[in-house]
């Protein structure tokens, strides 16, 4: 989670939805108001006049039975590059290796995430924001910590979920408000080719909410006109 100034955490529902179904998935007990327990008492420590990162994971203990489950959460101050970056846009490399579309693994957010981790730290060393995936059919994906949209003539584009990508909240938040604004999403595959005929791009999540995207690989783009708009009705959307 992204913890807005005043201690505001948006989404709640959401992101404990989607553990809960990862829960159901894998079979594990979930206690969601023992979540919403921890998460009050875990507020409280953040300064009120800071934005923070927050997590929640679920810890589950046995190996033929996992009966008995426990929450940790972890935070820390987020850095003030976020807003900087917002203004300048990022640059994405593509990933040295490619994902399985379809991996069951990839539509949950899981502590699963080693190799997202290593392609993330290669793009970082390399001056790279993010790394970019393609799947086995050449399809681009995600990024390590980010879904992306193009923008293309008077519509926005992702990648759908069939080319095996998380489902992010953002994301869907994202797709609802552009489809309440009139602008037309499409969800379909994306390929590799197809970089080259994109207006502009940019990336999602919680944490850095809408980010302009400059360049992926060799190919430059313009930081979308449209980013400042969308992100502010993004924080109306929450609730900020």
């Amino acid at each position: 989670w992204r913890v807005y100034p005043g201690r505001k955490l948006p989404l709640i529902e959401e992101h404990l939805e989607r553990m809960s179904y990862g829960c159901l998935f894998f079979g594990w007990p979930f206690k969601k108001n023992e979540a919403k327990s921890i998460l009050s008492q875990t507020l409280p420590a953040i300064s009120a006049n800071i934005h923070a990162r927050l997590r929640l994971t679920l810890m589950v203990h046995g190996q033929e039975k996992s009966e008995n489950t426990t929450f940790l959460t972890q935070w820390q101050p987020l850095p003030p590059t976020i807003s900087s970056l917002q203004r300048q846009g990022v640059k994405l490399m593509l990933a040295s290796w490619a994902k399985c579309s379809n991996s069951p693994l990839l539509q949950f957010k899981t502590t699963c995430f080693l190799e997202n981790n290593l392609a993330l730290k290669q793009a970082r060393q390399n001056g790279y924001y993010e790394a970019l995936f393609l799947n086995e059919k050449g399809e681009i994906t995600e990024g390590c910590i980010s879904n992306i949209f193009f923008v293309k003539d008077q519509a926005i584009v992702t990648p759908s979920l069939d080319s095996g990508l998380l489902p992010g909240i953002t994301r869907g938040k994202i797709i609802n408000i552009l489809f309440q604004k009139g602008i037309r999403v499409k969800e379909h595959p994306v390929f590799l080719k197809e970089l080259f005929y994109f207006k502009a791009a940019f990336l999602t999540n919680a944490i850095i909410e809408v980010m302009p995207i400059i360049q992926i690989g060799d190919i430059k783009y313009p930081i979308w006109s449209q980013c400042a708009w969308l992100r502010k009705l993004y924080r109306d959307a929450i609730g900020i």
